[in-house]
């Protein structure tokens, strides 16, 4: 038997498999298949020459071959991997085919990154018979390791790589395959045999007597933990992994295939030497006794000093024993880390992230800022990562706001320029670090120099100047060596050029609760009958990890009557010690107005919108933008991403509280200070009038308070209040406040910006009012009638908010509110007409909002409010005449209005998106033959009138047209290409179904429930063309639903699947090539379901009108011999109840090729009803 050579065709050819082909006695010659990868010879016992058909072979298996001899393996750079166990006596390959060194610059092209992460990397395997190691491996035994001494300095190379063998006893077992592992790892140890464990890891198969291999360990600054110990010697461990015992190592052998140079690395470009000092002493006392004492001394100074090992005995001196001990010991003691950080509630996660940016494992010089808001834990975070990670670097220190204050307070004032306090700094920093006392200033370059050499890790604390980082932080740090920066302030970060920055965000809900329990009950949850009160004191905290550490220990061993009692002080005002913490940001901002600004934040803008905000003060002299990100900066505030591309500002609540009990603190007396929160003082000031022209705003929630009285000259000297906001917090309806106000209000404030009153009580604004800069008035539910009687000048006015005001009958004339944008009447009632004079110039609405004007017949005409998109005029029940004041409308809602007819002229709409006309029921015709191609949503449901087929628009992707008389899907449903969901539940006049609507391919849902006259479909006879890639089929038509259907004949669906069945399962037979071909196995499902016994045993659900089907499909795989694989899917439908349901569904199944379905000669899909007084009628399928 031989291979033809025609085999040279398959070019593509990359793996090929001619296993026990026992009567082969020859291959192909002359011939390279290019792109062949892996080539399988096992068992061809007749096979005599080796196979030469590529040059790009990368594993090669040749066991229980008769070849007699190979080729030289050594200069393949390509093969990974070469078995030739099994193979007879008389073959005369040997080990020196391997004998070979790897390139030189084979390993150096290595990225050393890659080398790091993946801890080692092996090159080529081979796999031959043999009873001993080859002799010219230098090191070899018949144990299981081998030990190479190191020098003391540095490897000059990054890696560590040798060529290792393993050989195998040769003791009989039974036949067959028998695979074990051969594992191996390195220990660097130092003179104490203290180990540097470099974790073990596969090195490849062995399935015959013996294997060689090379290897590689990255070294220095790929591996942080071989460089921070100098060993002296490596022991490499050989491990045999197998599951018979009668597989045991016989020898193993080393060869090192690049040496160690003794030159040492150069840690710093900043000098040309390696070494401060070259020490010259002869004699063996000297060297044991004066000149050890002195290098030890010299290394605690950190001073360089060259020691050149020639120890003239065996025996080491004592002091650099004594030296090995004490180090061994104290690495010891610090990497035992301490105990004080193990309890902290999510310190782990923060660790995890910043070990992440930290990088430890890298030899650059590394900044890493930590920034965050006062007390939400930055300073504990840091003392963690310090206790976890200093064990690590050569010295370690934590610098705090102690340490600065003290050399600030010799210099009180120093600027930040100033040079003798940065000098200062930098000098105690450095005697700090480097354990001197008393340094000199003309001794800090020397103390610089030798800091060049050391790994440290610094962290800076608190830091609130930029002056510190200039002072303390240059290039004079070792390789490796991190400073850790933190702050409340971003700026000083930014300054400094630190872009690698932890967020330190404000921990969850559950995190939060787990941190107070921890500090009160000394456990993780609330003990039982604690669990409200502890939750709202934790809500009340904000999550601050300082605030409730404070108030937790204060709480500790409390009963709960003590916990209740300490709400009411939560609520009005902070504990002592955290408003102290979080107004240190506040206190540090330089300028007056970024102040201001907080203030006006905390008590009025909280959660606003950035653009809004920006509305509010824009004549205020306040420099919002720049203020905006000063205050980011300082972590006093948040400003995140909000819908539609805004932006909103959030302010932690305590720092809300803490900027409110600053405009507390303005004066004793309410009126007097900038602002009004709180419901108690606003309710004295208007009454009493005590209100000054000092007073800026007025913010109350309602829901606070039952009864409000107001003077009638409240207003009158507060000449500068600009915003006054009454609210409602609370979405559930409360009763209403009792308002208590004179007839007319006078001296109302000119200089309103905001006018924000739920249920204002008068019938209509104070006469006297100028609302000239008034930007917005917002008064729903209110009892107005009318608004101004002569034409006022709003061009500061941008939205106008009435809705529910039931008594209002006319709008004023807002033909000077040239910047309206957004105009609510919903639930204006009494409203009549929009006069078209006082509308016509609002170039800038937006937005109009008039649902439930029941008494509005008729809007103007003849006009275009060129910016309008969105028109709302459902309920508008007297509205007959479709809508023409805008041709850019892209939403339009009409639902339940009179109109009947939509105009041709609708095809000017070509922006519009949505049309919703839901219960028109006087609607009775459309406009055909237009098509408004913006168009993806129509919703014509429940008019009855309406009797033909839409036809406006060909990218419509939802239509609904439920409860309609239409009679018939027309054929051209095929220009709907972009539908994708359909529904007609109760058309009870539809006869007709055209074919067609089945081959559209975006429609995923069709539904033509309770359609009373519709007695024949098909759509099985138009078989769906298979897609190149079945799996995007589950994105197709998914769900056809015929609930209700009673002409309809169910037997005919089941009829017309390719697999039809009484029952509940099928089996398919399959062939082997469909299956290779499609990653899916996708089938269409019919199945009729009845609920009959629901309705007869009177079995409840939760939902009178619902019915909830929950089908289960199980698709098993089974091949020859009878083995199953597969998988199931559970389908749910939410249908009508007490009706038979006929659902058609797609049922997409991805097969896994790994466990062999692609070979499989059937499948069975049974389907299981898991609802529970259901019952399966029949079923059918068909495979697409």
């Amino acid at each position: 038997m031989e291979i033809p050579s025609s085999l040279q065709n398959l070019y593509g050819l990359v793996e090929l498999s001619i296993r026990n082909c026992t009567n082969l006695e020859i291959l192909p010659t002359e011939i390279n298949l290019k792109f062949l990868d892996q080539f399988d010879l096992s068992g061809c016992s007749q096979l005599r020459s080796f196979p030469d058909i590529s040059t790009n072979i990368s594993i090669l298996i040749l066991c229980r071959t008769a070849i007699e001899e190979t080729v030289d393996f050594s200069n393949s750079e390509v093969l990974t991997e070469a078995r030739l166990d099994g193979s007879p006596d008389k073959q005369k390959m040997t080990t020196d085919n391997i004998n070979s060194k790897l390139p030189d610059d084979y390993v150096p092209k290595l990225d050393q990154e890659i080398l790091y992460h993946k801890q080692a990397v092996f090159f080529k395997s081979i796999e031959l018979p043999g009873e001993e190691v080859p002799s010219y491996f230098t090191r070899r035994t018949t144990g299981n390791s081998l030990t190479i001494p190191l020098l003391r300095t540095s490897p000059s190379q990054p890696v560590l790589r040798f060529r290792a063998c393993a050989v195998v006893n040769s003791i009989p077992i039974s036949k067959g395959y028998h695979p074990s592992e051969i594992k191996i790892c390195c220990l660097f140890k130092n003179r104490l045999g203290n180990q540097s464990y470099f974790s073990d890891f596969s090195v490849t198969r062995l399935d015959c007597h013996m294997v060689i291999f090379d290897c590689c360990f990255p070294l220095n600054e790929d591996n942080a933990r071989l460089a921070e110990v100098n060993h002296y010697q490596v022991e490499i461990q050989f491990r045999l992994i197998s599951d018979y015992p009668q597989f045991k190592l016989k020898a193993c052998g080393i060869l090192l295939l690049e040496e160690y140079g003794d030159s040492a690395v150069q840690m710093s470009a900043s000098r040309n030497w390696v070494y401060d000092l070259f020490p010259s002493f002869r004699g063996e006392d000297v060297r044991k006794k004066f000149l050890s004492d002195i290098l030890k001394e010299l290394d605690r100074k950190m001073i360089n000093a060259f020691i050149d090992n020639e120890i003239e005995r065996s025996q080491e001196s004592d002091a650099t024993m004594i030296e090995d001990i004490t180090n061994d010991v104290f690495r010891k003691l610090l990497s035992t880390t301490s105990k004080e950080f193990e309890d902290l509630v999510g310190i782990e996660d923060h660790i995890a992230e910043i070990s992440t940016l930290l990088r430890l494992e890298s030899e650059e010089v590394r900044m890493l800022g930590i920034w965050g808001s006062s007390g939400i834990g930055k300073t504990t975070i840091a003392r963690a990562l310090l206790n976890r990670f200093s064990s690590r670097f050569h010295r370690s220190i934590f610098i705090d706001i102690a340490f600065v204050s003290k050399s600030k307070n010799l210099y009180p004032s120093a600027n930040a320029d100033d040079y003798n306090l940065k000098s200062h700094l930098r000098k105690e920093f450095l005697s700090e670090i480097l354990g001197e006392k008393d340094t000199k200033k003309e001794h800090v370059g020397a103390l610089e120099e030798r800091l060049k050499h050391r790994k440290v890790l610094i962290i800076i604390d608190d830091l609130d100047d930029p002056m510190v980082l200039d002072a303390l932080v240059d290039e004079c740090f070792g390789p490796g060596s991190r400073i850790i920066a933190i702050t409340k302030d971003m700026q000083i970060l930014r300054a400094h050029r630190i872009t690698c920055v932890y967020k330190v965000e404000t921990p969850s809900k559950e995190i939060a609760l787990q941190m107070l329990c921890r500090s009160a009950f000394r456990q993780d949850s609330p003990p039982d009958g604690f669990m409200e009160v502890a939750s709202e004191v934790a809500m009340r905290l904000g999550g601050l990890p300082l605030g409730l550490n404070i108030i937790g220990s204060a709480l500790r061993e409390r009963d709960k009557t003590h916990w209740v009692n300490m709400l009411p002080a939560l609520r009005k005002g902070l504990d002592g010690r955290i408003d102290e913490a979080l107004s240190f940001s506040y206190k540090s901002l330089e300028r007056k107005e970024y102040k201001a600004l907080f203030r006006h934040l905390a008590c009025l803008f909280n959660g606003d919108e950035v653009s809004y905000i920006k509305l509010m003060l824009a004549d205020s002299e306040l420099n919002v933008d720049m203020g905006l990100e000063v205050l980011v900066d300082k972590s006093l505030i948040r400003v995140v991403p909000f819908w539609n591309n805004t932006n909103i500002v959030e302010m932690h609540c305590l720092v809300q509280e803490m900027g409110k009990e600053i405009v507390r603190g303005q004066s004793d007396k309410p009126g007097e200070r900038e602002f009004l929160m709180d419901s108690k003082d606003v309710c004295n000031v208007l009454k009493d009038r005590t209100g000054t022209e000092k007073l800026i705003g007025i913010s109350m929630d309602l829901d606070e308070i039952d009864k409000v009285k107001i003077h009638e000259k409240a207003f009158k000297r507060m000449s500068n209040l600009r915003f006054l906001k009454f609210y409602k917090r609370s979405l559930q309806p409360k009763k209403e406040v009792r308002w208590q106000t004179p007839k007319t209000l006078n001296d109302f404030p000119d200089e309103l910006k905001l006018l924000s009153w739920p249920g204002y009580p008068m019938e209509c604004m104070p006469s006297k009012f100028c609302p000239e800069y008034l930007v917005e008035l917002s008064m729903p539910n209110s009892k107005l009638k009318k608004l101004w009687k002569e034409v006022e000048p709003l061009t500061s006015l941008t939205k106008i908010m009435l809705s529910g005001s039931q008594n209002l009958k006319e709008i004023p004339d807002l033909s000077l509110a040239t910047s309206l944008e957004t105009l609510n009447l919903n639930g204006c009632s009494s409203l009549v007409e929009l006069t078209c004079s006082f509308i016509q110039n609002l170039n800038k609405l937006t937005t109009l909002e008039m649902t439930g004007c029941s008494s509005l017949e008729t809007l103007p005409t003849g006009i275009n409010l060129k910016s309008l998109y969105r028109l709302n005029l459902n309920e508008c029940s007297q509205l007959k005449s479709f809508p023409d004041i805008s041709d850019n409308i892209s939403t339009l809602y009409l639902n339940q209005t009179a109109i009947e007819e939509v105009p041709r002229w609708i095809e000017n709409f070509s922006k519009l998106e949505s049309l919703e006309m839901w219960k028109c029921k006087n609607l009775a015709t459309l406009p055909t033959g237009i098509n408004l191609k913006s168009l993806y949503r129509l919703n014509l449901s429940g008019c009855p009138r309406l009797k033909s087929f839409p036809d406006i628009s060909s990218n419509i992707s939802n239509l609904y047209l439920n409860q309609t008389a239409i009679e018939e899907v027309p054929p051209w449903i095929n220009n709907f290409s972009s539908l994708e969901a359909l529904e007609m539940w109760e058309c009870r006049q539809l006869r007709c179904i055209s074919p067609n609507i089945f081959k559209l391919e975006n429609l995923g849902e069709i539904f033509f429930s309770d359609c009373e006259q519709l007695s024949e479909v098909s759509f099985l006879d138009f078989p769906l063309e298979e897609a190149e890639d079945t799996s995007n089929t589950c994105t197709k038509l998914s769900l056809i639903s015929f609930t209700n259907c009673i002409n309809l004949n169910q037997e005919n669906f089941i009829q017309q699947s390719a697999s039809k069945s009484a029952g509940s399962i099928f089996n398919i037979p399959l062939h082997h090539s469909s299956l290779s071909q499609q990653p899916v196995f996708n089938f269409k499902a019919c199945v009729v379901v009845s609920d009959v016994d629901a309705v007869t045993e009177g079995t409840e659900t939760a939902d009178h009108h619902l019915c909830f089907i929950d089908i289960e499909v199980n698709c098993r795989f089974k091949d020859s011999h009878g083995n199953y694989s597969g998988s199931t899917e559970s389908i749910d439908f939410s249908l009508p109840q007490e009706y038979d349901h006929l659902i058609i569904f797609d049922c997409p199944f991805r097969q896994n090729q790994d466990s062999g379905e692609s070979n499989c000669e059937q499948v069975e899909i049974e389907f299981c009803l898991v609802s529970t007084g259901l019952r399966l009628i029949g079923c059918g399928l068909k495979r697409q």
